[in-house]
């Protein structure tokens, strides 16, 4: 993989994690996409403890990145919950979705857990690790619509995590975060095309062409509808 440009690279960091601007807004829940980090409970447990939202919720079984949680079985969303309450989160105001193995998964199982427990929750507050924010925010409008549910406001909160654009392993998450949010809805048989076209809140302008090249060129592939 080539060294890409400082400056470029840091602005792909920013465009897969920007999240919404401050001042943020009260909502009913956080709606968290858990895993093996504690940067994700914590931010949850930041926002339930400012008052900015009532209730979070935690979706995430085993997966990619549950890591050492496997050996164990523990889901991803339950080791999120812990977390959270040692940080200030009371257990009657957490919500558990520990079924789903992938992003596509925590949309359809957190939205159930969600609408079940919450149904008439109409505002709500994405938490997700950083360089998944757009990403995962997108993918969950775009399941909410689905069955036929659109929230009023959806705002998006990353982690704290800084990536480092010296780090290769953060460049190469970034472009592959990057590179779904191209390829997505191609392979979705253009069901998520409106991330492109701009008729969801949380992706409104096409994915920027330098950034699709500078994540081909890291890659080294050629990026589906680039």
């Amino acid at each position: 993989m080539e060294s890409p440009d400082l400056s470029t690279t840091e602005e792909m960091f920013n465009y897969v994690s920007q999240g919404t601007p401050a001042p943020l807004t009260p909502t009913a829940v956080a709606f968290t996409f858990g895993r093996l980090d504690p940067l994700v409970p914590k931010k949850a447990a930041e926002l339930y403890r400012r008052r900015l939202v009532s209730k979070v919720l935690f979706t995430g079984g085993v997966g990619k990145d549950s890591g050492a949680l496997a050996e164990h079985g523990i889901p991803e969303a339950v080791y999120c919950a812990i977390v959270a309450n040692t940080r200030g989160v009371l257990f009657e105001d957490i919500l558990i979705e520990k079924k789903a193995h992938n992003g596509a998964e925590n949309c359809e199982y957190g939205l159930k857990t969600l609408l079940h427990a919450l149904p008439q929750a109409t505002r709500l507050t994405v938490v997700s690790h950083a360089l998944s924010a757009r990403r995962l925010t997108a993918q969950l409008e775009t399941a909410a619509r689905r069955i036929e549910r659109e929230f009023d406001k959806i705002q998006v909160v990353p982690t704290d995590y800084e990536p480092n654009p010296q780090n290769l392993a953060d460049v190469r998450e970034a472009a592959e975060e990057l590179a779904r949010l191209v390829t997505w809805p191609h392979k979705r048989g253009g069901d998520g095309f409106v991330w492109i076209t701009g008729h969801l809140q949380t992706l409104p302008d096409p994915v920027p062409a330098h950034l699709v090249a500078l994540a081909e060129r890291i890659l080294g592939r050629q990026l589906v509808g680039a």
